[in-house]
């Protein structure tokens, strides 16, 4: 029986009460998720490409943040040969501020940044859990790795997604009793294998940063190279918003029209 590990790291971050703007520091207005999904009887192999880019590029780490573009260009087209499958995730924070019967989710959440982090985490299990019920993959055959950060907590965790199930208010989650929540775990950064997720999170975020040292340049090169290793609707194969999730939808990303076109025509060929 074929197993797999399913990784998750994040760009952005989880703060939802100062959010930056065009006239005021913070925290970044999008949190982004990467989530690449690998045979376990290919990690070694995996592991060695790693190493082959590291020695390339001559560095000991493949973070992201710390390549410069030609070196993240190199990285995301040397992945375009693995046997993979990679997931994400966008969310605007504005989306936080919209009233509900409870006032603001973000209010409502006040200082408990882990609690959107958690949420964010859900719909990315929720598109994995699909995939998997397509491709009659079960839950003990996936362990689920996440990037061990101060936005996740994991015994909470465990907890949330047995809650959430248990919610009858809340049917569209049932998807994700597919997920064996003891086979999640948590990871530094330096673990091999969740920098894959990391590339992923990085080329998503790169879509929608907005700070001003981008100059108003949106860098869609990266996820560009990346799109055929995408989950997507094999109908049509576009991505989004089957490999790629807008919370909740594409609009209330607040995307300029051109990168608005990027994800909404992005397709795996």
């Amino acid at each position: 029986m074929e197993t797999y590990t399913f990784y998750i790291d994040e760009s952005g971050d989880s703060n939802t009460t100062k959010v930056r703007t065009e006239r005021t520091g913070g925290a970044t207005p999008y949190m982004v998720l990467g989530g690449v999904l690998v045979k376990d009887t290919d990690k070694k192999l995996i592991k060695n490409e790693i190493n082959k880019i590291k020695k390339s590029i001559g560095k000991k780490t493949l973070h992201c943040a710390q390549l410069n573009h030609l070196q993240n260009r190199y990285f995301a087209k040397c992945i375009t040969n693995l046997d993979v499958v990679l997931f994400g995730l966008i969310s605007y924070k504005k989306t936080t501020e919209k009233a509900s019967s409870y006032g603001t989710y973000s209010s409502h959440i006040g200082k408990d940044f882990w609690k959107y982090y958690h949420k964010c985490v859900t719909y990315l299990l929720e598109m994995l859990c699909k995939y998997m019920k397509e491709n009659n993959i079960t839950g003990e055959q996936v362990n689920i790795v996440i990037e061990n950060s101060n936005s996740f907590k994991l015994k909470k965790f465990k907890n949330y997604i047995p809650t959430i199930l248990n919610n009858p208010a809340w049917d569209e989650y049932n998807i994700l009793r597919l997920i064996e929540t003891n086979n999640i775990a948590v990871a530094d950064k330096d673990e091999e294998l969740l920098q894959l997720a990391d590339l992923v999170a990085y080329s998503l975020f790169q879509c929608v940063d907005d700070k001003t040292s981008n100059y108003g340049i949106y860098e869609t090169a990266y996820l560009n190279d990346l799109k055929n290793k995408f989950y997507h609707d094999s109908d049509i194969n576009k991505i989004v918003p089957i490999g790629i999730k807008p919370v909740h939808d594409i609009s209330q990303l607040n995307l300029i029209e051109d990168i608005q076109n990027f994800f909404t025509n992005l397709k795996n060929e």
